[in-house]
């Protein structure tokens, strides 16, 4: 078998192994979390191959499951890494200010406040507030949301009255 073919090949085995675990790995529950360990490596390891197989969007789709099943086992540094992925293939797939990789901007800030790390959670916290109330409005709950977490933030930084301000 030639390069071509042996790359052809790779091709067609990652799209599948991707779409695979994709379809396998469940939305986090309590009732799913066996299952959900159970594919958990194998969800990294696809979402490895997305580049390759051109399937970015599929392999962040796969990363915000498996940062959900991380948060609600408290897996934080797992969940920064999932994370990161997930923002980085959304950006480069659909762009700076899609709603998606503006969700994905939004996690990662949330990882960031569970582990303590304030400073880089309040840099992206408030450029997702910025995004948001461009493309969204000022009203919309997504907003809102942001709005409440970028003042949970001022508040683990001792800046009450800068949370104050967004209340």
């Amino acid at each position: 078998m030639g390069r071509r073919e042996r790359k052809k090949e790779e091709k067609y085995f990652s799209v599948a192994a991707l779409e695979i675990i994709s379809s396998l790995f469940p939305v986090s529950g309590p009732e799913v979390w066996d299952e959900c360990e159970k594919y958990i490596t194998h969800a990294q390891q696809a979402c490895e191959w997305a580049t390759l197989c051109g399937r970015e969007l599929t392999a962040a789709n796969l990363l915000a499951k498996l940062s959900d099943y991380l948060y609600d086992r408290g897996r934080w540094r797992e969940r920064e890494i999932a994370d990161q992925r997930a923002y980085g293939l959304r950006k480069t797939a659909l762009g700076d200010k899609h709603p998606d990789t503006i969700e994905s901007m939004a996690r990662l800030a949330a990882t960031y406040h569970a582990l303590g790390r304030y400073k880089e959670d309040e840099r992206i916290s408030v450029e997702v507030l910025a995004l948001r109330r461009e493309i969204l409005g000022d009203k919309h709950p997504n907003t809102i949301e942001s709005m409440a977490d970028l003042a949970a933030t001022y508040r683990a930084l001792g800046r009450d009255e800068d949370a104050d301000k967004l209340a």
